[in-house]
């Protein structure tokens, strides 16, 4: 698969751009990709170390 990149630019504090792209399970929302984000049984919500499942279009993709 091949290395993709994007950008834009916001009127925006970082802060609040982080509030959204760190709120995971909405990530589905904006993503192109990213279908939805589910959290692990083992750590259902935000916390050091927790784990997330993501859902893309393309499928199961390890790295």
């Amino acid at each position: 698969m091949p290395d993709l990149s994007e950008s834009i630019t916001m009127s925006a504090s970082a802060e609040s751009v982080y509030a959204l792209v760190s709120d995971l399970p909405r990530m589905g929302e904006w993503s192109p990709e990213c279908t939805r984000v589910t959290w692990s049984t083992r750590t259902p919500g935000p916390a050091a170390g927790a784990r997330f499942v993501g859902h893309n279009r393309v499928g199961a993709i390890r790295a």
